[in-house]
């Protein structure tokens, strides 16, 4: 990590215009604290790099996203070490970031998931479910990239999962040969301690996808 930092930085000091060498400093970053260390100082770090190539691509809802969920991941890790205040101004600032990338660009998608992951991290889970559900009624694979995070996220309110499982399950009585949303409900079901559920949401994964 240590020479992959290293390298981007120095990619960075030989085009300090390009927007691209800002978000991988950046994510960079955001997996050290995420995966690594848990040091406050990475997701700061982050955040400064987010900054700058905001600075540079104003209007790039791409790397405004990102920069608004590491916001939000920064008033998360407040909120768990007892700073409910200054949490909350960030989680604030994340609303305002994500509000200016919907003007940008009404149809990027990623918004409002993160619009939704804000006020999960905020707490307000049950809001935040209902998001979640209405999303899927939509559209059965709008979380694909999220289910293992929400999954762990949710695990401590087993009724707000249960909520989202459900949803699935209703999705997957409409498409019964969809291989991916058995997956879903049995990684949801593995969460919830409900193994003979599990079991028969992957059995029919099997079935469908041998």
């Amino acid at each position: 990590l240590n020479y992959a930092e290293a390298v981007l930085t120095r990619a960075r000091e030989l085009n300090t215009l390009n927007k691209d060498h800002y978000a991988n400093l950046a994510r960079l970053q955001n997996f050290w604290f995420g995966r690594v260390s848990q040091e406050p100082a990475r997701l700061q770090s982050a955040l400064d790099w987010y900054k700058q190539g905001v600075a540079i691509a104003p209007q790039d809802v791409t790397i405004l996203n990102e920069y608004a969920g590491t916001v939000a991941l920064m008033g998360s890790y407040l909120r768990n070490q007892g700073s409910e205040a200054e949490a909350q101004t960030y989680f604030q600032q994340a609303s305002d970031l994500l509000a200016k990338s919907k003007e940008l660009d009404p149809r990027y998608a990623d918004t409002d998931l993160r619009v939704t992951e804000v006020l999960r991290l905020q707490g307000r889970t049950a809001e935040a479910v209902d998001r979640y559900v209405a999303q899927v009624q939509a559209n059965p694979h709008a979380l694909d990239g999220e289910i293992a995070q929400l999954a762990d996220g949710l695990r401590d309110e087993p009724d707000q999962l249960r909520r989202l499982r459900e949803a699935y399950s209703q999705a997957a009585s409409a498409t019964p040969d969809d291989a991916a949303l058995q997956s879903y409900i049995g990684l949801m079901s593995v969460r919830l301690n409900d193994l003979p559920g599990a079991a028969t949401a992957f059995g029919r994964w099997t079935e469908i996808q041998p």
